[in-house]
Formats: C-alpha cells, sequence, structure tokens
C-alpha cells in the first residue's frame, strides 16, 4: 500500500465513524505532514521502517483520537511532552487551531524536523521547546499536557507541575505493559479504528504556583 493510498484509506474510515468533519484545508494538512514525516524518516529514522507506508493509519490516527478527547476541555494552551516526530501534536495543532501549544523536545534534530514542518505548515500560535520538560524554566502555564506511550505517569507529572494550570491534565497514551491497577488516572479511554487500538489515560497535575 503505498502512503497515498493509505492516507485516503484513512480518511475514508475516518469519517465513516462520524466523529465530527474537517475542512478540506485540515485534511490537506494532515496528508503533508504525513509526506514530510515519510521524506525525513527516511533521513532520521523518525517512525520505524515497516510504519512508513502507513503513516495515517498508524501514527496520525492517534493524534485525531486525542483531539476527541481534548476538544471538550477547551483548553488555551497544551504543551506536549517528548513530541519527536510530531505525533500527536501536530495533527491535535492542525484540528485545534485557535489553541496554543508547545512541543518540547530534548533532541536537536528532532527539534529542527518540527520547526521545519510548523514552517511548511504555517501552523500559527505553536513553539518548539528544544529542552527537557524538568530542565525547562519558563513562565508557560498549561490546561492539557499530552504525551505518548507513557510508562510511569507520576514521573511525568512531578516535572510538569511547574508549568500546570490549576486544574491541569495530563492526557496520555498507554504502554501495552501499563495495566490499570498500576496508575492513578482519573479516566481510561479505550479506542478502536480500522485495524488499530490505543487506550488514554487522564491524569490529574499537582498545581504549583
Amino acid at each position: 500500500m503505498s502512503l497515498e493510498d493509505d492516507f485516503y484509506r484513512f480518511r475514508a474510515g475516518w469519517t465513516k465513524l462520524g466523529i465530527w468533519g474537517l475542512s478540506e484545508n485540515q485534511w490537506g494538512a494532515l496528508s503533508e505532514y504525513g509526506r514530510l514525516l515519510h521524506l525525513w524518516s527516511g533521513k532520521m529514522n523518525l517512525i520505524s521502517r515497516l510504519d512508513r507506508e502507513q503513516i495515517a493509519t498508524r501514527h496520525t490516527s492517534r493524534g485525531l483520537v486525542l483531539v476527541k478527547i481534548i476538544e471538550p476541555m477547551s483548553p488555551q494552551t497544551i504543551i506536549d511532552v517528548g513530541s519527536g516526530a510530531g505525533i500527536p501534536a501536530i495533527p491535535i495543532k492542525v484540528c485545534l487551531p485557535g489553541v496554543e501549544m508547545f512541543l518540547v523536545e530534548s533532541r536537536r534534530r528532532r527539534a529542527s524536523f518540527l520547526r521545519f514542518v510548523v514552517r511548511e505548515l504555517g501552523l500559527k500560535n505553536i513553539h518548539v521547546v528544544n529542552e527537557r520538560i524538568e530542565n525547562w524554566d519558563s513562565g508557560v502555564k498549561a490546561d492539557v499536557f499530552t504525551a505518548r506511550a507513557v510508562a510511569r505517569p507520576d514521573d511525568l507529572r512531578n516535572w510538569m507541575g511547574s508549568h500546570a494550570a490549576l486544574g491541569a491534565t495530563l492526557v496520555s497514551t498507554l504502554n501495552k505493559d501499563v495495566t490499570e491497577e498500576k496508575i492513578q488516572a482519573t479516566e481510561i479511554h479505550h479506542f478502536a479504528w480500522l485495524d488499530q487500538s490505543m487506550r488514554v489515560g487522564l491524569f490529574p497535575i499537582n498545581y504549583q504556583q
């Protein structure tokens, strides 16, 4: 299956779910992001070789799933921790253009890729921070934090405290080896689409003045 075929398969399947509609401009931005991710992955190994022809169904889709959870929260500011190749942050920003986003990524080359994507897609109010979250010294406060495949949410919540607005929430996908008994999430959501599935946990973050 080609990259283009995968995208259209994903778009058709997603539309049938009837969760919400995206504009042609948004679908176009998601398609272009997939193309850039595919191109740069050959140079930087952003995603595995086996996944490069299924970027939409296996990667972009995960960002859209988180949008379903985040949008009702009406956040003003989102901090994505360990942004890597831009999943879930870039799809979230495409779908929620009015939200201010900070992409915190400690690896210089991946931060450079993220800045390139932001410029190419013309995204506004999105900032790439080349730093570890626990070392990032700023006055930024977020309503929502996002992270991918977190094994130990408690560690992340401790590091996020100084950037948390009152009532902030971490919205994170969960590793397969994380049992629900091991974590203290306020909610855990289960999603399935096409041949993919994902668990998402919601974790309150301790507010620090």
